[in-house]
């Protein structure tokens, strides 16, 4: 009810192959696989940083209410359709498009799934169709009972522009650096947008990496998750312009990417303070004071 998660988590899933068999972390000295990295900041006195999301889709179309299917293997079954009618999801799309099962794929290159959750939307991209069982596949867990709401691309670079633009409009300063977190499918189903989105941040020095998924608060999918750093002393924005955060993420698979985060270990970067940082099992905790 107050719009805001009671911890905020930002970051994203670690990026592998085109072929999606299996992500990696890498701590600087090994590789990793089926581990997280959690990583607490603390921010220096003159720091202070917000919350950025943006993702090229808008409300298109119907929505659907879920009734059966599984968190575990994120599969839909069975919805219902604005007219209370229960249908198999392919079924329930195969209307919606009013097209053959065979001819979904084609029909839905420009759209995906949204949850709605306040006034935000969180995207629920689809991985597989399997046509005989009438299941959808989708990238990220859907529970029964939630509404899906069908959203269609936009232009990315226009889309990203203006939620920027919107980001920044209370604060009276550019940012002084950002980590992003970007889906790989918004990449490559915008390949041909990619050169166009030279600029957007300005002068901004920016890092990150493409996900195989993103977190804000939950998972969500073709989103840019982003933490922007500001100096309070030029910044006269109310608090509730910026927002308390923990950053989960995972490294890139090259560790020359970005700074790089090992368990168990403080490090200072840009006025932050590493507080703790863990993969599977925690580490001892340690701190160090904050520049």
């Amino acid at each position: 009810e107050s719009g805001r998660f009671p911890c905020l988590f930002v970051g994203g899933s670690a990026g592998g192959k085109g072929d999606f068999r299996k992500t990696l972390i890498h701590d600087g000295s090994r590789s990793y696989e089926n581990h997280a990295q959690i990583v607490f900041l603390k921010c220096a006195a003159h720091i202070r940083f917000g919350v950025f999301k943006s993702q090229n889709f808008e409300p298109s179309g119907p929505s659907f209410s879920v009734l059966t299917g599984s968190l575990e293997d994120r599969t839909i079954h069975q919805v219902i359709d604005s007219k209370g009618t229960i249908k198999s999801m392919v079924e329930a799309l195969c209307d919606a498009f009013k097209c053959q099962a065979q001819e979904l794929e084609k029909h839905l290159a420009n759209y995906s799934f949204a949850i709605r959750v306040g006034q935000e939307l969180f995207v629920r991209s689809i991985a597989s169709i399997d046509y005989q069982l009438g299941i959808v596949h989708l990238f990220c867990d859907v529970a029964p009972g939630e509404e899906l709401i069908m959203v269609k691309r936009t232009s990315m670079r226009e889309s990203t522009l203006a939620d920027y633009q919107r980001f920044l409009r209370d604060k009276s300063s550019a940012p002084i650096a950002g980590i992003l977190n970007d889906c790989i499918l918004r990449r490559l189903n915008n390949a041909d947008a990619l050169r166009s989105m030279a600029g957007i941040f300005g002068t901004v020095p920016i890092t990150g990496f493409s996900t195989f998924g993103e977190i804000l608060g939950l998972n969500l999918n073709q989103t840019l998750t982003a933490i922007f750093f500001f100096l309070s002393s030029f910044t006269s924005a109310p608090a509730s312009a910026f927002k308390t955060i923990t950053w989960i993420t995972s490294p890139p698979t090259t560790a020359s990417s970005r700074p790089s985060f090992c368990a168990g270990k403080s490090k200072n970067w840009l006025g932050l303070t590493i507080l703790w940082s863990s993969r599977s099992k925690p580490s001892k905790r340690t701190t160090s004071p904050v520049l």
